[in-house]
C-alpha cells in the first residue's frame, strides 16, 4: 500500500507541475510587450527571450519527464534498498581493510553517509545528458 501511495503521489505531483509549466509556456507565444516593460527592453530583445524561454520550457518537459521516469524506475526496481546494502556492504568492507572495531562506531550514521554517497553519485552519472 505504501509503495502505490508513493508512485500516485509522485505521478500526481508531476503531472499538476507540468500543467502548470504548460501554462507558462503558452504563454511564451504571445508577441505582444507587455505594458510594464515598453520602453524599458526592446522589441528585438523582447522575442529573443521568449524563443530562448519557450526552448527552455520544452527542454524542461523533457528533463522533467526523464526525472519522473527515472525515479518511478527507481522505485520499481528497488535501486535504494540495493543502494542501502551495497553501502553497508562498503562500509564493512572498509572497516575489516584498516582493522577497525565494528563496536566502537555508530554504524547507521556511516551506512547513510555511504548512502548518500552513492545515491549522488550515481544521480551524477544518469543526469549527465540533462546538465
Amino acid at each position: 500500500m505504501y509503495f502505490e501511495s508513493v508512485v500516485i503521489f509522485s505521478t500526481v505531483v508531476y503531472l499538476f507541475e507540468t500543467y502548470l509549466d504548460y501554462r507558462q509556456h503558452k504563454l511564451y507565444k504571445l508577441n505582444k510587450i507587455p505594458s510594464p516593460l515598453k520602453g524599458a527592453i526592446t522589441p528585438e530583445d523582447y522575442q529573443t527571450t521568449l524563443r530562448y524561454s519557450a526552448e527552455k520550457s520544452v527542454f524542461g518537459f523533457f528533463s522533467s519527464a526523464y526525472l519522473q521516469i527515472l525515479s518511478l524506475a527507481w522505485l520499481y526496481w528497488g535501486v535504494y534498498p540495493y543502494l542501502w546494502k551495497a553501502s553497508a556492504g562498503l562500509f564493512y568492507f572498509s572497516l575489516s581493510l584498516f582493522g577497525a572495531d565494528l563496536t566502537s562506531y555508530n554504524i547507521s550514521d556511516y551506512e547513510g553517509c555511504l548512502l548518500i554517497l552513492l545515491i549522488l553519485s550515481v544521480l551524477v552519472i544518469l543526469l549527465i545528458p540533462w546538465n
